[in-house]
């Protein structure tokens, strides 16, 4: 696994070996990183929620972002590992340890808002769905936030069926997984 783009492409990361953690796949990565850059800024900040080894957010900041808050309930130590691989700069990024739930709660609490977000959870486990109902979620939205969802294929159609508040800018399927790009149209989330 490797980072695709930016300042940091050809970096290989770190990731556990044999345990239940999805990586994105570095094709995937690139789709999504080329959907999203004309949205990304140097003062773009990003929440990658279920973060795992951090690629997505590490990605991020390597095409030039201001920060990425990093959420993840299991694998600090990998993210942790790989923002010391890249030598970050301890402004460019915060490793929260929590889960989705009590993250959002917490970000709001903390009046962080993101202009980037991300959720690759683990598939078919309905973490998708509950995020999107979280309350707290529309609070931490800036004003046209770019919200990039991973999802397993088959969670697509009850995933838009939640997307109300948001534009769809794009669906692509790559084999089992399913991105949806969306932006944020008010903060009634």
């Amino acid at each position: 696994m490797i980072i695709t783009s930016g300042e940091f492409a050809g970096i290989p990361l770190l990731a556990p070996k044999g345990m239940d953690l999805r990586p994105t796949l570095g094709k995937i990565r690139q789709a999504i990183f080329n959907m999203v850059r004309p949205y990304l800024t140097e003062q773009t900040v990003c929440f990658d929620f279920f973060a795992g080894t951090g690629a997505l957010g590490l990605e991020a900041l390597s095409n030039g972002i201001l920060k990425t808050y990093f959420i993840e309930n299991e694998y600090t130590t990998y993210i942790q590992k790989n923002t010391d691989k890249l030598k970050l700069l301890p402004t460019s990024f915060e490793i929260i340890k929590a889960d989705y739930i009590g993250a959002a709660a917490l970000l709001k609490k903390r009046a962080l808002k993101c202009d980037l977000f991300f959720s690759d959870p683990p598939y078919n486990k309905g973490f998708t769905k509950n995020l999107l109902k979280i309350s707290e979620l529309r609070d931490i939205f800036n004003k046209d936030c770019i919200v990039v969802l991973e999802i397993f294929r088959e969670e697509v159609e009850e995933t838009i069926d939640l997307l109300g508040a948001f534009e769809i800018l794009k669906e692509k399927r790559y084999g089992e997984t399913a991105v949806i790009i969306a932006r944020v149209k008010n903060t009634q989330v």
